[in-house]
Formats: structure tokens, sequence, C-alpha cells
């Protein structure tokens, strides 16, 4: 596309290109390569005015040159507006993903004797895992890790308004499957199309160790002992998904963590990690999470970095299909 300065200088004025009018076709005279001739004026502009196409009315191949010229034009008119588009979604994604990760701690739980980790990651900008610590009363320690199903920003905002219900009942509710059903009955009445939440509940008893569990679709918790055997724990009694039936009843489980044990919650991000040839991470075949925990030394910090590499280096080169969300405590020391 040639953009060619007007001889006439009467026709220059403010918003046009390269001094030529820019609102409205005209007959003037264009010079290029030091050549006059006499042609059209033609405003090439959506958003911005991009220039004027000659349409050089002494030579009929030039015209359909300089016509071809103008539609190729506006087809860049149509780029630059899809482009800034683009622009202004990533700027609004890049927004989100700082507001999400507000929901999310900013801090790991300062309790005496007990030690945590925890990391996240989304597929996308934003996504559709959560977890969280939830203190309450005598001493006691809420912890949830959720999944919503999908991925992007619908998921995210069902996410967000997820959280705060949560951090409610698990603070009005005297136990995991008691706030677990009353989670149920409002996301079933909220009835959001095709959307469910898988979820790990938990209450820690610092002062005992005393861990009760709940879970509502999500997968099992994983307790490492500090002799390094591996249990699933919860998982013959797990519920069906939030959202989905709206009476279900939630079992309760209990175990007791002594020093040197961790327990392990994840969402289905590190399970359904895949390598470059379509290979999930983990499966009931070969059960590389629970090998990865039994092989890891260390407390929950140690454990939680092994899962990390080896999820890593299994699906280096492959995108990552899911949203990553991995939580894992227990008690200090041997």
């Amino acid at each position: 596309m040639e953009i060619f300065e007007c001889e006439n200088s009467s026709m220059r004025q403010p918003g046009s290109v390269g001094g030529c009018i820019t609102g409205a076709a005209g007959l003037s005279r264009m010079s290029s390569g030091g050549v006059l001739a006499t042609g059209i004026g033609l405003p090439i502009a959506g958003r911005h005015a991009l220039g004027i196409a000659r349409l050089d009315l002494m030579d009929g191949r030039r015209g359909r040159a300089g016509a071809a010229e103008a539609v190729i034009a506006g087809r860049d008119v149509s780029l630059q507006e899809t482009l800034l588009a683009h622009e202004r979604l990533a700027r609004d994604l890049k927004l989100a993903e700082q507001v999400q990760h507000q929901f999310l701690p900013q801090s790991l739980p300062a309790i005496a004797g007990y030690a945590f980790f925890a990391y996240y990651h989304a597929a996308h900008e934003v996504g559709g895992d959560y977890y969280d610590f939830v203190p309450l009363l005598n001493g006691r320690l809420g912890i949830a890790l959720g999944d919503v199903s999908g991925k992007g920003v619908a998921a995210a905002l069902v996410m967000a308004k997820f959280s705060g219900d949560t951090r409610l009942k698990l603070q009005s509710e005297g136990s995991p499957s008691a706030a677990a059903a009353a989670l149920n009955h409002a996301l079933c009445d909220a009835a959001i199309d095709e959307r469910y939440i898988t979820l790990s509940l938990s209450i820690l008893e610092a002062s005992t160790g005393r861990l009760q569990l709940c879970s509502a679709g999500h997968p099992p918790m994983l307790l490492r002992r500090a002799d390094g055997t591996v249990e699933a724990v919860g998982e013959p009694g797990r519920g069906l998904p939030l959202g989905i039936v709206r009476d279900t009843v939630y079992e309760q489980v209990e175990v007791l963590l002594r020093p040197g044990d961790v327990a392990v919650v994840y969402s289905d991000g590190v399970t359904d990690a895949r390598s470059p040839t379509e290979t999930l991470f983990d499966t009931r075949e070969n059960r590389r999470l629970l090998q990865c925990i039994q092989a890891a030394d260390g407390g929950p910090e140690a454990v939680g970095w092994a899962i990390l590499r080896e999820v890593d280096e299994f699906s280096r080169g492959h995108a990552q299909a899911d949203d990553l969300t991995l939580v894992c405590f227990g008690p200090a020391g041997q």
C-alpha cells in the first residue's frame, strides 16, 4: 500500500494522513517517485486513519491495481481492529489472574509443630482450582481443595463465589461432612448449568493430630506415614461432586497424624498430566504419584517439590492440560 503526499497544500488539515484529507474521497494531484498523476484519493480508515489509496484516472490498469490496494488496506484495518481487541482481552485476563490470586491464601498457616506446602498453577490465565486454609475455633484449621468443572473464566467465576461460601460453611458447621452437605445444597440451588465441584474438605485439630476428612467426588488424600508407607484416605467413602444431587449424604473419616507423617491433597491436574505421547501421569496400572510420595524424603515441602519435579519431567514437551493444585501438610519432625 503506497501513501502519497498531496501537492495541494490547501487540502492539509488535522486528522489527515501525510497531509491528505482522510474524511472523504477527493480529486487531487498526487506524486509518487517524482511522477505527477491525476487520481482519486480514497480514505482508508477504520478506528484510525491508515492512508490514501491511489486510483489513477489516466491508466485503467493502474486503477485496477489501486482498487486491489484499497481492498488490501481494508483488510489491514480489520486486522488492526482484531489485534486491538485481542490486546484488550489479554489485559483483562491478566487483571482477572491477579484478582483470582487474591482469593487464594497469601501465606501458609503458622501452627507450632506443623509444616505446610501449597502450589497452584492454572492451565490458562485463570482457572477453576481452589485451595484454602481456614482458621477455626479451638485451634482447629480447615483445609479445602476444590476443582470446578471446566477451565477458564467461567470456572474461575464459580470458584470465586465458592471460595467465600466454603469459608462460611467451615466456620458455621461442626464437621467437614456437614459443611460439604451445606455447600452442596447451595450449589444445587444456584442451578449453574453444567457446573459441579469436586472437593476435599478436612479439619485438623493441631493439639491432638486428629484429622477429619470428607470427599465430594475428589481424588483421595494420600497419607505418607513416617515409615514410608502410603495409604489412600477415604477412597471408599467418596460422595458425589457438589452440585449434582441435592440430598447427597457425605461420609466422614478420621485419621491421626503423627510426627513424620505427610498428608497430600491434589487436584486431577496432577494425576492427569500428560506426556508427549499422551500417557497419563497416574493410572490404576501405574501409580506414579503414590510411588513418588513413597520415595520422597523429608516433610511436606520436600514431598511437594518432589511431586512437582516428577510431574514436570514427565509432561515436558506437552502443554499443561488442566489446572494443577497441590497441598501437603503434617506434624514436623520424626
